[in-house]
């Protein structure tokens, strides 16, 4: 806009010409770059389009004034101030674009990989294996029944759309309550809950439990109405202390969770096959949630590569207020 001004001044035509058909063309000449500015940055964001309208009518102003009283010094100040708004707009949209283009690529990579490896691409920091902490947390396990017989009665492209359905209703109930699904282990979930005490965490793992187990029932009836697949599954729940952080070697690592409350979890969801049950918490999880869960206490259970035998509760109904 600055050049074209300044070049549409040098004219013999506008010197010449009265400053009432100047100011006609030149604004004529913003309202068409204005609309042709719109129509192109639009699309990509609206707020970069009407910025760059109010900084075509400004530049226009600035021009009008320094035409209207005909000093040199005012139309080198109108180029200044207008090539200053430029440079600022110019900048402006680089950080919106940058913004935008790191929130696309944060979206996309939370798909793969959990929020903390995010956190450490964004903050520049080097991966190292040993990088991690001890923390409490809340473990799930949840595991499709039967899984094997399913996949050997269907082909690999149906068990995966099997699989995409179920997943499509179970993690937006985890994501509600605060989870986060560390790993896929085939047609099983590992799921973790942080929070600032034990209680938040037990708490929100139980009730996204038996959230989940809701959502199921409801979709094995849509299933068995189309004559599709339907699907059970079995959920574990224990809290206690993990390691969380990085596990492997410098070149190949993953973000994941480890240590003997992570199997406990994992051995407690086993445990629903040898009692016919669904949602199954240990005794960890349940100083937390008794409050707000009603349950079946099942004694003294060995649970699978464990020596001692430990107490384990069906769930059987979860308070959402308390």
């Amino acid at each position: 806009m600055t050049i074209l001004t300044v070049l549409m001044l040098n004219l013999p035509i506008f010197k010449t010409a009265d400053n009432f058909l100047v100011n006609n063309i030149a604004f004529c000449l913003t309202i068409i770059l204005s609309a042709i500015e719109f129509i192109i940055v639009k699309n990509y964001s609206k707020r970069i389009a009407y910025t760059g309208i109010l900084l075509l009518f400004f530049i226009y102003t600035i021009f009008a004034q320094a035409i209207s009283i005909e000093s040199h010094t005012f139309t080198r100040i109108a180029i200044i101030l207008s090539q200053m708004a430029i440079i600022s707009f110019v900048i402006i949209c680089g950080m919106i674009i940058q913004d935008k283009t790191k929130e696309k690529i944060k979206q996309e990579i939370s798909k793969y990989v959990a929020g903390q490896v995010w956190d450490n691409i964004e903050n520049n920091e080097v991966v190292k294996t040993s990088q991690g902490a001890k923390e409490i947390l809340t473990v799930m396990f949840i595991d499709i029944r039967d899984f094997t017989t399913i996949s050997e009665q269907h082909t690999a492209e149906e068990v995966t759309e099997i699989l995409n359905n179920y997943f499509k209703e179970v993690i937006p109930v985890i994501k509600k309550h605060g989870g986060i699904i560390n790993k896929f282990i085939g047609d099983a979930l590992l799921v973790i809950f942080k929070g600032e005490t034990p209680v938040i965490h037990a708490k929100n793992a139980v009730r996204a439990g038996k959230d989940i187990l809701r959502k199921l029932k409801n979709f094995r009836q849509i299933q068995e109405a189309d004559g599709k697949e339907k699907i059970t599954a079995g959920i574990g729940i224990n809290t206690g202390e993990v390691f969380i952080g990085y596990v492997g070697t410098d070149d190949c690592c993953e973000y994941t969770v480890i240590g003997d409350t992570v199997n406990i979890a994992n051995r407690t969801e086993s445990t629903n096959r040898v009692y016919r049950t669904d949602f199954l918490i240990t005794e960890n999880t349940y100083q937390y949630v008794k409050d707000i869960a009603d349950v079946i206490k099942i004694s003294d259970v060995q649970l699978k590569g464990k020596r001692e035998k430990v107490n384990v509760y069906e769930v059987l109904q979860v308070s959402e207020t308390i």
